[in-house]
């Protein structure tokens, strides 16, 4: 069984724990998503995401979305804050998607996931064209691979391929993302004006 960190987690009223991870939703110039297809799981394609730890190795409080997403985003796919990607927002804390899970987060007593997502931009010039060309997908920071393969893909086809578990976050998402990505490809306009 595999050992993980001691994960922040969220009670809901009736008294259900949650366990508190963060999901890197990183777009490239045309709006697509990146997206990797998860080893174990052959046909499944989703964003990287995991655990916000209960004890940040930066900080020493409580880990935040930004950090854990970030840090996803490097042990998962090899991308780093400020060379290939750049944060653009983190859903608050109100906003997070509750979704049931079961295996090892029923078995430490979880419900499931409460996923905080964080918006990304590719600032990569050939990732952004070719993902695969931009990503390191052997598994750092100690963590294994998690992905055999990634790409970029339109928002609904990755709502629509997804598992039905997780394709509640997947739409929150992009409720989330529309409005954001509208304001952020406007203040970019502006900037080549």
């Amino acid at each position: 069984m595999t050992t993980y960190a001691p994960s922040r987690e969220a009670v809901d009223a009736d008294g259900r724990r949650w366990r508190c991870c963060a999901g890197a939703a990183i777009i490239n110039s045309s709006g697509h998503l990146l997206v990797g297809e998860r080893i174990k799981i052959s046909g499944a394609w989703n964003c990287p995401q995991g655990g916000m730890d209960a004890v940040s190795k930066v900080a020493g409080n409580p880990e935040t979305a930004l950090e854990a997403a970030s840090r996803e985003a490097f042990e998962e796919v090899g991308l780093r804050v400020g060379v290939d990607i750049v944060p653009i927002a983190a859903m608050s804390d109100d906003a997070a998607v509750k979704y049931e899970a079961g295996g090892w987060l029923k078995q430490a007593g979880f419900a499931g996931q409460q996923l905080h997502w964080v918006l990304f931009t590719c600032c990569n010039a050939v990732g952004d064209v070719d993902a695969a060309a931009m990503c390191d997908l052997g598994g750092h920071g100690g963590e294994a691979a998690e992905f055999s393969a990634v790409r970029w893909q339109p928002f609904e086809d990755v709502i629509e391929g997804m598992w039905p578990a997780k394709r509640a976050p997947y739409e929150a998402l992009r409720r989330w993302v529309e409005p954001l990505l509208a304001d952020h490809w406007q203040a970019a306009a502006a900037r080549v004006d």
